[in-house]
Order: C-alpha cells, then structure tokens, then sequence
C-alpha cells in the first residue's frame, strides 16, 4: 500500500478541531502497553502550544480519511486497531 497524497484543508488548529469531537465521544482508542505512547500523548495534549504537532496533524488526517472512506464505522463504533488488544482510551 503506498501513502495517499492530499492537500490538507485550513490551518492544524482548524483541522483538529474538526476532529475534536470523536475524541471527545471516547471513539479513539490507542494501545496502553504501545512504547510511543507517552510521547504520543504529550504531544496531542500539548496542541496547539506545544513544541511539536507533526503527530497530532496525523492523527486529524487519519480520522478525516476514516470518515469520508468509512462513514458509517466513524459514527457508529470506536477506533481499534487489533481486538485483544489493551487500550486506551483517549478521551
């Protein structure tokens, strides 16, 4: 599979916020035991005034590609990479 290319609409602070609400509905979830994690999520709560924002634009890209490729899944069910998996959530 290679990267799809797209051409981001708005500013990151205007994407995110598009975004805002499914996370905050508890519908994205990420491994608790993932070595990344850490990081990962100082860098989403620090947006938009931390020092980095590269993975928090990622994570609003994806979700916007999930919602127009899969609506019904955004809507209807949480994000999840791979049943039996420990997770946490987001929110």
């Amino acid at each position: 599979m290679h990267p799809i290319p797209i051409k981001p609409q708005g500013s990151k602070i205007d994407r995110m916020a598009t975004q805002a609400a499914k996370i905050e509905a508890g519908h994205v979830y990420l491994p608790k035991d993932a070595p990344w994690l850490a990081e990962f999520l100082s860098e989403l709560l620090s947006f938009p005034n931390g020092r980095h924002d590269d993975q928090v634009d990622s994570v609003s890209q994806f979700l916007l590609w999930l919602q127009q490729s899969y609506p019904s899944y955004v809507c209807y069910s949480p994000i999840i990479v791979r049943p039996g998996v420990s997770y946490y959530e987001l929110y």
